[in-house]
């Protein structure tokens, strides 16, 4: 990496996060402003109010420029989605003086009722607060949260047409629509919004122009050209379409930005870099405005950059940026190009937390390809992850995306797999308390409450058969009350909550005139993901074995010991852990497994969202956790596997920690025994150790042979890991992959640093 990016780098490194409330307070003024006003158009004149007042400042030595935040890793507020956030920020320290923590309180004493998530809470019926609060479930970042990010940014259009080219679009079609036909005023309104909404784009885009040439006068030597430069960039995109490389680069930025900057969302993705930019990348080279070298220094920029994108309430690196490589092209050829390594090799130098890279491998991967990302794993906390196209395409099929858009199916952040046509929502089904309530009679262990429908006192069960009954009664009861807390969450935001910039990105909503919250995308899809796959295959084969088959435990004994959080029982905990365990090519356990997954993938298509009520749209279920296995652990009582209560669940479809008997092949061997291609996500994550030709052809084997969908490991020991939580002054760039992203190893919070040290190292 080349002197000015270490230096940036640097900058980087030494930031300290901190409460940013400019966002918040101009938005704040321009909601006070719009009251009244017709939603759509009112969150257009916000968006506008914000990215003509927030700061513009350009970083000594950047090419390219863009701020979030008044400072460098500064952390802004949203505060129209959730007061709740407000108070994260200020638990979290992220108020540094009295005076920044008085205007919070001040701004936040405006949205109390106002904000989206009250709207929703006033909305749910007792029941599902009830099971949310039991941990039953989890919808991302407070009850709203996830339906505010989860996209593309759509670069096609951004590209290739500038926001220039939208405006033009949204007018023609203002021009047409006839006010008194169905839906015409709502359509009228939606393109009036889009209209502000891009107009805005190129005020912000301009206001760095001139930041730039006001900055140039000052500016001695070389520095001056450069910021004439970032001021002829920024004078032409995003508004007008991208002419070269780097000014591509300049408008995927600002784009990205933007999306952020309107609505604070988790998981606004970039798409197939690689793939967009070549184009530009390739005529750059040949007319020789730019080197290979030139081209890695300006990626190299923009990964250093996404490292601004800092959420507070969340954990500080897990806000997720996705880029994807790799995969096919429309027609199913290889889509690899000379990009594809350059973006490797920038990940590989920059060596920071963020952005998340995900790495498509499909059969006619080149093997040169998938072994220089294992290289960049070794140092780069894991990424880029694997993807499998074998198993991920299929998926895409079965919900009704088109074969040549799934072939061009892109991450949206860390594991959720998305086109330019969909805005994607998710939320976290816990499987672990899904059987707690089966062995509880519905009940919550922790609280006394009942959460499930009664399904019979299990001390009383007499079969392994009547176990699964209960399971499945309970698990039909939660999949349904989360589906009718999804529509209830559409329902309370429809026509409230909207996001006019964002609706400028998925496909299908200018078309129709409507805002992407309101089902104006193509496809109107929700994820329901299970977490703690592991906890209970393996608390099931314990039950079986040890009760049913063996008579070495009974049913009440189990529950006693459940009840009492094994305390007193270390003896029947022994012989829990010794059952069979998921993850060690056993077909005793993994046909538990299997039929879990099952059982919850076939009760989650039972169900539609309607958020387009038009045409609805699937609920996709996934096996994926992110971190949210610690969230949902800590409200789970302990469980037959040996578990203790307020333990962290198992992750996506990984083993337990402590439970692995066999090589990783052993693991690949379990994982296959599912269907991924009736899966949103199957996320496995391990730490290996081994050459890099063997991890290769490992990691090839599973996702192109063997049906796996999703691989993210961690190649180190966990003897360096121990030494980095001992002494963090020594390791504070080592990066680890958590879940869903990877982050600096000293800045996570200790029960995530320990549940990186506990996942066993496998070695080849």
């Amino acid at each position: 990496m080349e002197p000015r990016l270490e230096r940036l780098r640097e900058r980087y490194l030494e930031a300290k996060p901190r409460l940013c409330t400019e966002r918040a307070r101009l938005a704040t003024e321009a909601y006070r402003k719009t009251e009244g006003e017709p939603p759509i158009l009112r969150a257009a004149k916000v968006l506008k109010a914000v990215l003509e007042g927030m700061s513009v400042w350009i970083l000594e030595e950047e090419l390219l420029v863009g701020h979030w935040a008044s400072s460098l890793r500064g952390v802004p507020m949203w505060p129209e989605f959730g007061v709740d956030e407000f108070e994260n920020y200020v638990r979290s320290g992220f108020a540094p003086d009295e005076d920044t923590e008085r205007e919070v309180r001040e701004l936040s004493s405006y949205w109390e009722g106002r904000n989206y998530q009250d709207m929703v809470r006033a909305l749910l019926p007792e029941r599902i607060l009830a099971a949310r609060e039991a941990s039953v479930w989890y919808w991302h970042m407070g009850v709203p949260g996830s339906r505010r990010g989860r996209y593309l940014v759509n670069l096609p259009m951004v590209l290739g047409r500038g926001f220039s080219g939208a405006r033009r679009e949204a007018e023609e079609r203002l021009e047409r629509v006839d006010p008194e036909e169905p839906g015409g005023l709502g359509r009228q309104l939606f393109y009036k919004a889009a209209l502000l909404v891009c107009d805005a784009v190129k005020t912000f885009s301009s206001r760095y122009a001139a930041k730039a040439r006001e900055e140039a006068k000052e500016a001695e030597g070389e520095r001056g050209k450069e910021l004439e430069e970032i001021a002829g960039v920024c004078d032409l995109v995003p508004w007008e379409p991208a002419r070269t490389f780097r000014e591509a680069l300049q408008s995927t930025w600002f784009a990205f930005l933007i999306a952020n900057i309107e609505s604070g969302g988790d998981s606004i993705s970039f798409g197939r870099l690689d793939q967009l930019l070549y184009p530009y990348y390739l005529r750059d080279l040949k007319e020789g405005r730019l080197t290979r070298q030139g081209a890695l220094a300006l990626v190299e920029e923009l990964l250093l950059k996404c490292n601004e994108i800092t959420y507070a309430p969340f954990d500080l690196d897990s806000h997720v940026t996705g880029i994807t490589l790799g995969g096919q092209t429309e027609s199913g050829r290889d889509a690899t190009n000379e990009l594809t390594y350059l973006f490797l090799q920038a990940l590989e130098e920059v060596r920071m937390p963020k952005p998340q890279v995900s790495l498509r491998v499909h059969r006619g991967t080149p093997r040169e390809l998938l072994r220089r990302a294992v290289e960049v794993m070794r140092v780069s906390g894991g990424r880029p992850q694997l993807n499998s196209d074998e198993a991920i395409i299929p998926s895409l099929l079965r919900w009704g995306i088109p074969l040549k858009e799934a072939r061009t199916y892109s991450v949206d952040g860390c594991q959720h797999f998305t086109t330019y046509s969909r805005k994607d929502h998710s939320g976290w089904l816990n499987l672990a308390k899904v059987l707690e309530l089966a062995l509880n009679d519905g009940v919550d262990r922790f609280t006394g409450r009942r959460i499930g429908p009664p399904t019979g006192n299990p001390a009383g069960f007499a079969t392994f058969e009547e176990v699964m009954g209960a399971f499945r009664r309970q698990l039909e009861h939660c999949v349904k009350a989360m589906a009718e807390e999804s529509e209830l969450m559409d329902a309370a935001i429809r026509g409230t909550m909207c996001l006019p910039y964002a609706s400028l990105h998925v496909e299908g909503c200018m078309e129709r005139g409507k805002d992407v919250l309101e089902g104006g995308g193509r496809h109107n899809w929700t994820g329901m993901h299970g977490v703690g796959l592991a906890n209970v295959a393996n608390s099931l084969a314990a039950i079986k074995k040890l009760v049913f088959e063996e008579g070495r435990i009974s049913m009440r004994e189990l529950l006693e010991a459940l009840g009492r959080d094994f305390e007193g029982y270390e003896e029947l905990r022994r012989m829990l852990a010794e059952a069979p365990k998921w993850g060690n090519d056993d077909a005793y356990v993994d046909s538990l497994a299997a039929e879990v997954v099952n059982l919850f993938f076939d009760e989650v298509d039972r169900h539609f969202c309607h958020r387009n009520p038009e045409k609805p749209g699937p609920f996709t279920p996934g096996l994926h956790s992110l971190i949210f296995n610690v969230n949902l652990g800590l409200g789970t009582a302990a469980t037959p596997d040996g578990r203790r209560g307020g333990e962290p669940l198992t992750d996506g479809i990984s083993p337990s920690p402590g439970t692995l008997r066999a090589g990783p092949t052993a693991v690949f061997a379990s994982a296959a025994k599912l269907d991924h291609t009736r899966a949103y996500t199957a996320s496995l994550a391990l730490t290996v150790n081994g050459p890099v030709e063997a991890l290769t052809d490992l990691f090839r084997t599973y996702l192109t042979d063997m049906g796996g969908l999703h691989l993210h490991v961690n190649i180190l020991s966990p003897e360096i890991l121990l030494e980095a939580k001992e002494h963090p002054e020594r390791y504070r760039d080592l990066l680890v992959r958590v879940a869903g992203f990877s982050a600096r190893f000293v800045e996570l919070p200790e029960v995530l640093q320990d549940l990186v040290i506990k996942r066993v190292a496998l070695s080849l």
